[in-house]
């Protein structure tokens, strides 16, 4: 059986300690210039409740509200609120909303590409929300977009589902 010496490695180690450290100490300077000098994002958030209620009146002496899934049980309420989430990323809803922000919004954010780029939309887990999720580098503006991108998403959504 062979012994293993390794003296050689430590001896190389020990003469090159200033290497490893330097190496260390410039990837961490780097590492925190890039963390300081990176722009924050803010994201903004509206929460959009999905309802469909329709009352049936009989002849009897009674008025039921029937839910969603009485009214219509062929399409299940995930379908539903992913056909939701697909309608909030609608160019339809950016171009309304750079219309009513139009000059209030930085130059480089005045396309409907771009605003298409700030926002995302999503269910949060165990909900049957529907979220808009802005995110910007100034507050105000990841705030306003959303606000506007909500109210805009729930008129456009009422025009298409409300009969």
């Amino acid at each position: 059986m062979e012994e293993v010496d390794l003296t050689q490695y430590f001896d190389a180690l020990i003469r090159k300690w200033w290497l490893i450290v330097g190496l260390t100490l410039v990837c961490a300077l780097v590492a925190g210039v890039y963390a300081f000098t990176r722009p924050s994002f803010y994201r903004a958030r509206a929460l959009v409740a999905t309802v469909k209620e329709v009352t049936q009146v009989s002849f009897s002496q009674e008025i039921k509200t029937l839910s969603e899934d009485e009214i219509d049980p062929k399409v299940s309420r995930a379908q539903r609120l992913r056909s939701f989430v697909a309608m909030a990323s609608s160019p339809a809803i950016a171009e309304a909303v750079l219309a009513q922000l139009g000059d209030q919004l930085p130059a480089q954010q005045r396309s409907t590409r771009a605003l298409l780029g700030m926002v995302r939309a999503d269910i949060p887990r165990g909900t049957d929300l529907i979220e808009i999720v802005a995110t910007h580098p100034n507050p105000s503006i990841a705030e306003m977009v959303a606000n506007a991108w909500a109210q805009e998403y729930i008129r456009q959504l009422n025009e298409v589902y409300s009969s």
